[in-house]
């Protein structure tokens, strides 16, 4: 960025680049039928640059193999149907491997010299290498020298590009070589160029029509790096005499990026700019910034992506298997038995566009709201992943009405947005605990609908005036306080990116829709059914609800939670109280008692209580099912506060004399056998 713009390519001399060869569009959206092979160098970004494509597909689209000898295990059907190839494949003749299949191939290209010092510093320093043993005791104009391992480092690139037009290069001159890769790179949708990464990505993205990428990662990057002005003038003269059709190719591809770059950039700014940037380009050839590039790219994408015609749903489920349209994350993680799962990092800020079919607002009046018909208690059937959450037990069920605050809803016209949050063991705790979500730029507040030792599940509400404007998607945008390495939380780990907390599933929704949507109907059993059966034929309009918030998808009243029935002074009517619940029993029976609550219906799980509803008749608190509340307790208090007695106080003494009586039988037993040796 920041560069004054290059003389148009038709004006250079140079009679090798001939730029009427390329015939590949400046723009292109994949098709289907598309298959994108990605012409990994050694020690060009490749292992970034493979990530971010992988971005751009299905988990299952992307073909798991990524050197040559993983190619043997897939035979030529099971690979047709992957439409990514990436990985150190050069000596694999994929267009024969993939015949039939429309090819679209892409690259990154490096300084040569700066790729072979790359490369040697690479192998020394892995025991790995199939070269480490032969070149860690060479020096660079040695390994230049070899016709070994510094042989195969020699003009790599020409080598790999020129294969993907004629795969057997054999009794070819290195000119013809060199043409052959030409040709081959004016066929080429992309070809970035290391040295401007930054760059290259923006030209990716408006290439594909993708959302413009921000390099974040750094994928298997060296800790240090020599720079040409470190090498001795005649072994930098060396390398590139023994590097010369890497270097033209080079040279060619280049002069290509900076054409093709600069058009890209004169065609945002005709179409997105404004009229000063358009005046200040037109006068010193100056590029906009950065920061003016992604902008000018985001509206760039928005519209290919409307071109595209895929219309926005009012109800967006999304999971990370799907492509990415964010920034942010780290590289996708995927297992087989579980939900793709992306880590936010290594900044502490992660977005993800989703779009999103904003429903009008209804001209319901909220009074009249009052006189709607209570639905009965349906639970419809709808697809979530059964590997969002593990099996439920009660236990887990209590922690659902731990959430703290009023879930009391503003509108109808809300929306609702929930995510997972899976590998909470490898989080540090004030990284989760600080994790927020703005939605368009908005502050959303979250309750957690889930927690456990693994996995949390959060929920928020997004008013209506919060979506909508003037973008066709709906940005949320998740922040943590900072990011660490996992291993910090997991010493076993290898891992060494920095991390705030990993999501696996997102879903927006119409609040209207919660019933049929929400992550809450997993934990509905039957005992719940069965007991906001009983509040919905006798629930009053407006009256309120203390309950599980699973009940949310069951009732149609307001839910509290816990924690608001017992920080609260406002009347509140019914209280669907959990058995199993162990922190907040105490004070939640001593408010009920206080606030003249009695029981009306009582299962094995739920005891419901009302206030101020003569016309229900109360359950006697010695039936079976509410004296458990009472006296079952009572008795696990009694037996808890004998227990601590025992082991604070009697267990002590009784573990102390024990230890002197055998003591003084010892003691004992020794004199007896000196009385004995005595006489």
């Amino acid at each position: 960025m920041g560069l004054v713009a290059p003389r148009l390519l038709n004006q250079v001399k140079d009679e090798t680049i001939h730029l009427d060869m390329r015939n590949f569009p400046t723009q292109y959206n994949l098709k289907p039928e598309d298959t994108l092979y990605f012409c990994h160098i050694p020690k060009t970004a490749g292992m970034t640059f493979r990530t971010i494509l992988e971005d751009y597909f299905q988990c299952d689209d992307i073909c798991p193999a990524t050197l040559t000898a993983h190619i043997a295990d897939y035979s030529k059907a099971d690979l047709q149907r992957y439409r990514l190839f990436r990985g150190h494949l050069g000596y694999v003749n994929i267009p024969e491997l993939l015949d039939g299949k429309d090819l679209v191939n892409v690259t990154v290209l490096r300084e040569p010299v700066s790729r072979v010092i790359s490369h040697y510093d690479y192998i020394r320093r892995t025991p790995g290498d199939p070269h480490h043993d032969m070149v860690r005791n060479m020096s660079l104009e040695e390994y230049s020298l070899s016709k070994g391992a510094g042989k195969l480092g020699r003009n790599v690139q020409t080598y790999h590009v020129a294969r993907l037009l004629q795969y057997d290069l054999t009794g070819l001159t290195r000119r013809k070589i060199l043409n052959l890769a030409k040709q081959s790179i004016d066929k080429f949708a992309f070809a970035g160029i290391l040295e401007r990464f930054q760059d290259s990505l923006f030209l990716l993205s408006y290439i594909f029509g993708w959302k413009p990428i921000i390099n974040s990662r750094k994928e298997n990057v060296a800790k240090s790096r020599k720079t040409l002005d470190e090498l001795p003038a005649d072994t930098l003269e060396l390398l590139k005499s023994h590097s010369w059709i890497d270097q033209e190719l080079y040279r060619y591809a280049k002069a290509i990026f900076e054409d093709r770059f600069n058009q890209m950039v004169q065609d945002l700014l005709n179409k997105y700019g404004t009229d000063e940037q358009r005046a200040t380009y037109a006068v010193s050839g100056q590029h906009p910034d950065q920061d003016a590039l992604q902008q000018l790219l985001e509206h760039h994408s928005e519209q290919r992506f409307k071109e595209l015609q895929y219309p926005p749903a009012e109800a967006v489920e999304y999971n990370f298997c799907e492509p990415l349209r964010g920034l942010g994350w780290q590289r996708r993680e995927c297992a087989a038995d579980d939900l793709a799962h992306r880590w936010m990092g290594p900044v502490t800020t992660a977005t993800l566009d989703l779009p999103i079919a904003i429903r009008p607002v209804t001209a319901t009046p909220v009074a009249d709201l009052a006189d709607m018909t209570i639905p009965e208690t349906v639970i419809p059937e709808t697809v979530i992943p059964e590997t969002i959450v593990p099996d439920v037990t009660d236990s887990d069920a209590i922690a659902l009405s731990t959430a703290p605050g009023s879930l009391v809803p503003n509108s109808r016209d809300d929306y609702l947005v929930e995510f997972q949050v899976p590998h909470l063991w490898a989080v540090a705790p004030d990284i989760l605990e600080s994790l927020t979500l703005q939605v368009n730029s908005h502050p959303i507040p979250l309750i957690t609908l889930h927690s456990t030792d693994a996995l949390r599940i959060y929920q928020g509400r997004v008013p209506h005036n919060c979506l909508g404007g003037d973008r066709y998607f709906t940005q949320l945008a998740f922040q943590v306080n900072r990011t660490a390495v996992c291993k910090n939380a997991n010493p076993l780990s290898k891992d060494t990116r920095l991390v705030g907390v990993a999501l696996n599933y997102v879903q927006v929704f119409p609040s209207a829709l919660e019933a049929q949507k929400s992550f809450l109907r997993l934990f509905v059993n039957e005992q719940s059914k069965v007991a906001a059966a009983f509040v919905s034929n006798h629930l009053e309009p407006q009256e309120r609800v203390v309950a599980p918030l699973m009940f949310k998808v069951l009732l149609p009243a307001a839910i509290d939670t816990y924690d608001t029935f017992l920080g609260s002074h406002e009347s509140l009517q019914w209280v669907i109280l959990h058995k199993g619940i162990k922190q907040q029993m105490e004070a939640l029976l001593w408010k009920l008692a206080q606030q003249g609550f009695k029981p009306v219906f009582a299962d094995d799980v739920f005891v419901v209580f009302v206030q101020n509803r003569n016309d229900l008749s109360g359950i006697s608190y010695l039936s079976p099912h509410v004296r458990h509340l009472y006296l079952g307790r009572y008795a696990h208090q009694v037996r808890y506060f004998f227990t601590s007695i025992y082991e604070e106080r009697i267990r002590p003494l009784y573990t102390k004399y024990v230890e002197r009586q055998k003591k003084q039988r010892k003691i004992a037993k020794f004199r007896k056998a000196k009385k004995q040796e005595m006489f």
